[in-house]
């Protein structure tokens, strides 16, 4: 199968998709046909050379995916066989099929695409959690959200009014991405 692995820190230059073995499930574990993708800052950072998010070379990146369930490992119930599921593996998401554990991997209700589910295991979780477990928002709550032009940002612009909210402020570490922030649904951005 195909997959994407990048030999070392820097550009295109040290990435390739390569030929590799296809990953079966171990026990507690699920092998998914990968669908989509998402990338995410652990994979920027891995990609720039920060050693606190890559062990070892060659990586292979892809920490969260959406498809359909390929195969099951020993002790696995609730998922089947052509489930349509979205799963934060380890990594080794950018390939034709991943391995993720059970626990991590969740079926997709009707209705949900499959492209727009492959960004919600890390990026809207932590989101999620971010407003309502750490910031412990509640209807009408302002918020002020940090790296308001990032991802998180982004999905915390989105979850926002969905979850009643008030007023939206972000802070961008350069101007030009105050723009985008303010697209997003940010009342007021500041660099």
């Amino acid at each position: 199968m195909r997959a994407l692995v990048m030999t070392a820190p820097g550009g295109a230059e040290n990435s390739e998709v390569r030929e590799v073995p296809v990953p079966h499930p171990g026990p507690g574990q699920v092998a998914v046909d990968v669908a989509h993708a998402g990338l995410n800052f652990v994979d920027v950072m891995t990609r720039r050379g920060d050693a606190a998010y890559a062990a070892e070379w060659p990586y292979r990146p892809g920490k969260e995916v959406s498809g359909t369930v390929r195969e099951l490992g020993a002790g696995v119930t609730g998922l089947a066989v052509g489930d349509r599921v979205v799963a934060a593996p380890v990594g080794a998401g950018l390939a034709e099929v991943v391995v993720a554990e059970a626990a991590l991997t969740v079926p997709l209700p009707d209705g949900v695409a499959l492209r727009e589910a492959a960004a919600v295991p890390l990026g809207l979780a932590t989101s999620m959690l971010l407003l309502t477990d750490a910031g412990r928002f509640t209807a009408g709550d302002t918020v002020l959200v940090h790296s308001a032009g990032g991802g998180i940002g982004n999905a915390v612009a989105r979850l926002v009014p969905l979850l009643g909210g008030g007023r939206l402020i972000g802070t961008v570490g350069r101007p030009e991405k105050a723009a985008a922030a303010l697209a997003s649904g940010y009342d007021h951005v500041f660099a």
